[in-house]
């Protein structure tokens, strides 16, 4: 796979993120706070600080990326890393 590729793979990876981010956001600033109990409240800010950490790590990931198409030209790339949102965080916001 080349190197241009992969750029937008990861890009695709970053974009899905920050829109899981930013609806999280909303959903959760609609909730009332005081009704939830403090499990929950935990394991929501346990995934808070994965989607934050993922979101940075995806976005340092991608322009280290850019710099080295830059710096080598799009030759091909053996492996790269992937950015997913575990399937256990998709359900974190919803209390049980």
């Amino acid at each position: 796979m080349l190197l241009s590729n992969c750029i937008d793979i990861i890009a695709s990876d970053y974009a899905r993120i920050a829109r899981y981010a930013e609806r999280r956001a909303r959903f959760l600033g609609g909730l009332d706070w005081s009704q939830m109990t403090p499990e929950f409240c935990r394991q929501t800010s346990m995934a808070d600080e994965w989607v934050e950490l993922e979101t940075a790590e995806a976005w340092s990931y991608l322009q280290h990326l850019d710099s080295r198409l830059a710096r080598e030209g799009d030759g091909p790339i053996e492996m790269f890393a992937r950015f997913v949102i575990p399937p256990h965080l998709l359900l974190a916001a919803v209390p049980a």
